[in-house]
């Protein structure tokens, strides 16, 4: 072996150095897969609190049968990048209003949403998935929340 040929004190050396190397890059891959799941935890929590006080400013407007409110809360959540995407369903699962941030990419499928949301319903609770990077959520105003 090759290896066998160098002084003891270089062999040392030489795994002592190739330790510390590897400890450093499992400390910077550690830091790093930590430091997404807090962000995404602190991303998913922050969608949480948004969707339910959306849930809510739109149970007063549907309650009032007030639409064009609705529709201007939808889009007004969407513009500040923590919603990508908001869908309003009545409690048969009908969609009322849907809006879509143009940051996001991936197409969404109404039925889908729909689904989800009356499992919320039925549930009588807010729900929530994630899938890939994305987090839905559904609260019990029939708000359902696609986060990016």
């Amino acid at each position: 072996m090759v290896f066998t040929r160098f002084r003891i004190s270089t062999q040392l050396l030489i795994l002592v150095t190739a330790t510390a190397f590897l400890t450093l890059v499992l400390l910077v891959i550690t830091t790093i897969v930590q430091s997404r799941t807090l962000i995404q935890q602190q991303t998913s929590d922050q969608a949480t609190a948004v969707t339910i006080a959306t849930g809510d400013l739109i149970t007063a407007s549907l309650t009032a049968h007030d639409s064009t409110s609705v529709q201007r809360i939808v889009t007004s959540i969407v513009q500040h990048n923590t919603i990508g995407r908001v869908s309003v369903f009545d409690q048969a699962g009908a969609l009322i209003s849907t809006q879509t941030s143009p940051d996001v990419m991936s197409a969404s499928d109404p039925n889908e949403e729909a689904d989800f949301a009356h499992a919320a319903l039925q549930a009588d609770r807010p729900l929530s998935r994630t899938m890939d990077d994305d987090v839905d959520l559904a609260d019990l105003a029939g708000v359902g929340a696609h986060h990016h």
